[in-house]
């Protein structure tokens, strides 16, 4: 994919968007990775998640980062820093010219000017339906409030998850016992991530829908009882008492 560059901290998310992009056959025009050098290189699990004939591809994190990006982009550049605005990393994006950037950065971090300033959009991966679900952890309070998931892709903005919206879609709940953080919202993540690509793949561009300021709701990283309690309604189990520990 001519001038496609995947922005990735060493983390499940950045490995699962270079393994859906290879068993696509997508590659890349580049990658930089932020961080540690060495911690690309290492495996972060012991393999695929329990789910027979899952509906969505599901990455093998024993593979690591770096060997993913090795086989889907033509140059890997190293940015050893672990904020997404230092100048190392504007100056490693800068170097590889692209003309679109798939982020999978650091979570918690807001991208500012320093990255912005370059001019090239940044398309970002938001598990939650926009602009109702902004903000953190939404496939919990999705799962919760409907019994169901999705995604959006935006390009990224000054705002947090206020961006352009370029695309939507909607996933069922995953399979009781799926690891939901590791493993399931990274899965629909990466779907519609290989959706939007083969999209830019035909065309060029996206096609966007500005978002209306004020529509939607913003929600912040979700208590542990009422993670658990999403949980357990995965398997149709009734709310139950919390124990003294949790939500501590």
């Amino acid at each position: 994919m001519s001038g496609v560059v995947l922005l990735a901290a060493p983390n499940t998310r950045a490995q699962y968007y270079a393994q859906a992009l290879a068993e696509a056959g997508l590659n890349l025009r580049g990658a930089v990775l932020m961080g540690d050098a060495a911690r690309h290189g290492e495996p972060r699990a012991e393999g695929p998640p329990p789910w027979p004939d899952a509906p969505l591809f599901f990455a093998d994190l024993r593979i690591p980062l770096a060997a993913t990006c090795a086989q889907i982009a033509d140059e890997v550049v190293h940015a050893q820093v672990t904020s997404v605005n230092c100048p190392e990393v504007v100056s490693a994006l800068a170097s590889l010219n692209p003309a679109l950037v798939v982020y999978a950065g650091y979570g918690g971090q807001i991208v500012g000017q320093e990255v912005l300033g370059l001019g090239v959009p940044l398309l970002h991966l938001h598990a939650g339906r926009l602009p109702e679900y902004r903000g953190s952890t939404t496939i919990y309070y999705s799962i919760l409030l409907e019994g169901a998931c999705a995604v959006s892709a935006i390009l990224l903005s000054a705002g947090i998850d206020l961006g352009p919206i370029v695309a939507r879609r909607d996933y069922p709940a995953p399979l009781p016992g799926v690891d939901v953080d590791k493993c399931y919202d990274n899965a629909i993540r990466a779907d519609l991530l290989v959706r939007c690509l083969e999209q830019w793949l035909r065309t060029g561009r996206f096609d966007e829908e500005a978002q209306t300021p004020g529509a939607g709701r913003t929600y912040y990283i979700i208590h542990p009882v009422l993670k658990r309690v999403a949980l357990d309604s995965l398997r149709g189990d009734p709310p139950r008492a919390a124990s003294p520990d949790e939500g501590r």
